[in-house]
């Protein structure tokens, strides 16, 4: 592929499993506020070793 592991891996996922790759992607095109709010979060959980529900809401973001 002629290129580095990170950047390769990113071009094969898509290809990979496409659903997944898209869950990734709407992550990723959250602002950033509501990114760093759901790290906080995950953080926490794993902290305590439990289970929450996600405290995020969002839209549907088929308009992108």
């Amino acid at each position: 592929m002629k290129r580095d592991g990170w950047t390769a891996g990113q071009r094969l996922m898509p290809i990979y499993d496409a659903k997944r790759w898209e869950k990734v992607a709407r992550f990723l095109r959250l602002p950033d506020e509501e990114r760093a709010k759901f790290a906080d979060w995950v953080t926490k959980v794993e902290e305590a070793e439990s289970k929450a529900t996600c405290p995020i809401h969002m839209s549907s973001m088929d308009g992108r």
